[in-house]
């Protein structure tokens, strides 16, 4: 399977819901889900900070890139809110950077941690980890097409 820039987005969205599909249903069924331990330490007047830039006005965990972005310049806009008059800043003008290299994705899918809850995606660290070195191409692509 090669990702060419020919195929549309439609495509390369029914071929990733397919992929994701197809690696999430047997995970379910057969990978045991641990037992996740709060933190004594972690108390309500901790965590509500942390919620608020996860939910959006409907209460509804934000996913959208965009979103979570805003979020997060909102919040780091109140936390250093400058007064002074005439404050300096430099803001980028390039916000994309180097491609990731096929290295460093598989550099990054050994690093992840096993056992840990699956992000929004739904595929736990265990299933880029069965990747091979003869296919790690492919979602090398697939990161490049998305981010």
């Amino acid at each position: 399977m090669e990702l060419n820039e020919e195929y549309s987005e439609e495509a390369i969205n029914k071929t990733w819901t397919s992929l994701k599909s197809s690696l999430t249903t047997p995970c379910k069924e057969h990978l045991i889900q641990a037992e996740s331990k709060k933190n004594d330490w972690v108390t309500d007047e901790i965590l509500q900070p942390m919620n608020v830039r996860r939910v959006d006005e409907n209460d509804s965990i934000v996913i959208d890139l965009k979103k979570k972005q805003k979020a997060w310049e909102e919040y780091i806009r109140k936390l250093f809110d400058d007064h002074r008059e005439n404050p300096e800043t430099e803001s980028p003008t390039d916000e994309t950077g180097p491609k990731m290299t096929q290295d460093e994705v598989e550099h990054a899918i050994r690093s992840m941690k096993t056992g840990k809850a699956a992000g929004p995606d739904e595929l736990p660290a265990e299933i880029f980890k069965l990747i091979d070195d003869t296919n790690i191409h492919i979602i090398t692509n697939l990161f490049h097409r998305y981010l």
